[in-house]
């Protein structure tokens, strides 16, 4: 058995989470992490990273918010050990940029630094879309990021479908047990 390997054992019997949500700048993922926390304090763009904890169904979670700005994304490498889900957040009210961030994660996962490690990836936003360009959200999104990670669409400024972020994240933690 393997390092890695026995620090997930043993992070699964104390039913902790490491969380890494990721994405591009002004994609909404501090915003996404407060929600989630029931936090409704108003958010500012992250410089470095912030650590916030939510304990949900028996487990802790522990997110990890790292910002997206293009000078800190050289940095992400180092926050990938001991991860267990990646949340991406992208803004899909941003068209030009969802090609970006789905180079930038592609290239993230080429590096193999994140093998084993489940992506979910939250299309954030969308209620700023108009109804009739919901539906293209998703297939546009898997076509770019692969059929291999969770998408949800989501918004976390009305919090649409932002349980199912988290039913992601504990899905994945239950299904190693």
């Amino acid at each position: 058995m393997g390092l890695l390997s026995i620090i997930r054992a043993q992070k699964l019997k104390d039913r902790e989470l490491r969380v890494l949500v990721l994405g591009l700048d002004n994609a909404g993922k501090t915003t996404v992490v407060k929600y989630l926390l029931n936090d409704p304090s108003a958010t500012s763009p992250t410089m470095g990273f912030a650590i916030d904890t939510l304990t949900r169904e028996d487990s802790t979670i522990h997110f990890w918010d790292v910002g997206g700005q293009k000078s800190l994304r050289p940095f992400w490498g180092n926050y990938f050990e001991h991860t267990d889900v990646v949340v991406w957040v992208v803004d899909a009210a941003s068209v030009e940029r969802v090609q970006e961030s789905a180079q930038e994660l592609n290239e993230l996962r080429d590096t193999k630094r994140l093998v084993g490690v489940r992506v979910v990836v939250v299309v954030n936003k969308v209620d700023l879309l108009p109804p009739s360009q919901r539906a293209e959200v998703v297939p546009r999104v898997e076509a770019l990021f692969g059929d291999d990670v969770t998408t949800v669409v989501a918004s976390a400024k009305t919090g649409e479908n932002l349980d199912r972020v988290l039913e992601a994240i504990l899905e994945d933690h239950y299904n190693m047990n």
